[in-house]
């Protein structure tokens, strides 16, 4: 946090311990961010038990109802709160406030966004299936070897794949879509779109075939519909799939690819404050 009395903009990276994950911390600082962490685990445990952390407050009796958010939830209805501190801080420029996760937490950030119009900008990396990414046209299977990681056709995850593995994540009534992928009239764009007209910017990685980087492109685009009804701008020039070290960020939604696998890379970080730099609020 910057202490000389001015007013930046500031980040909110909800965390996890993932491996790998990278934090340029001083970089961030000298860059002319504040920059605010914490651990999603802190908040309620990764898993299906309903009774840690503040999972009691929301659910008295340790369960889920049909209609109930999941764990998710909990981190996004967290990100909030800590917001509310972060707006009592002298040294924060309340008109570009940026919410951050990776993964599961990717999600979190986009789901945070839509709820909550004070966050300037929502940063997801490496969201994959149920937040970036297009559902349609995905198999969830693995290769001969059980390895996801390869790019091969249709190998990204589905949403009967992540449910059966992490229900907890979600509304309980979000696993009727299990074995349909939301039919023919919704996709994940919606969730991208519903944070119009604040910036989004989603960073892809190279080797993360099992989040579907083509489908988060995608997704984007498809997105972009709703910032270009407010007389925005959404994705643009995108005419091809983007390679490594390629962005696109002049758009109120943005996109990049990092030369890397699943995780948040330096290379991310430096899209991300890119991108905040040229659509920051005076």
């Amino acid at each position: 946090m910057h202490t000389n009395g001015k007013k930046y903009p500031t980040i909110l990276h909800i965390a996890g311990r993932y491996p790998g994950n990278f934090v340029p911390e001083e970089e961030i600082v000298e860059e002319g961010y504040n920059l605010i962490i914490y651990n999603f685990t802190d908040i309620t445990s990764d898993d299906g038990d309903f009774t840690t952390g503040i999972a009691p407050l929301i659910f008295p009796n340790g369960r889920q109802n049909d209609t109930d958010c999941g764990k998710i939830g909990l981190w996004a209805f967290a990100n909030m709160r800590v917001l509310d501190y972060i707006l009592t801080l002298d040294c924060v420029d309340e008109k570009n406030i940026a919410i951050v996760g990776q993964s599961r937490l990717g999600k979190t950030s986009l789901v945070t966004g839509m709820l909550d119009e004070r966050f300037t900008f929502t940063l997801s990396n490496n969201a994959g299936c149920s937040g970036d990414t297009l559902s349609r046209g995905n198999s969830g299977l693995p290769d001969a070897d059980g390895n996801f990681a390869v790019e091969k056709e249709f190998r990204g995850e589905t949403v009967g794949r992540i449910t059966s593995v992490f229900p907890y994540w979600f509304c309980k009534n979000y696993l009727k879509y299990a074995d349909q992928n939301y039919g023919t009239d919704f996709d994940q764009h919606f969730l991208v779109a519903s944070i119009a007209p604040r910036n989004v910017c989603v960073t892809s990685a190279e080797l993360d075939y099992w989040a579907d980087q083509k489908g988060e492109q995608i997704c984007c685009l498809a997105a972009s519909e709703a910032w270009e009804k407010l007389g925005l701008v959404g994705l643009q020039n995108c005419d091809h799939y983007l390679k490594p070290n390629e962005k696109l960020l002049e758009g109120n939604v943005g996109y990049s690819m990092t030369p890397t696998t699943h995780f948040l890379s330096r290379h991310a970080w430096h899209n991300y404050m890119e991108f905040m730099r040229i659509h920051r609020h005076n």
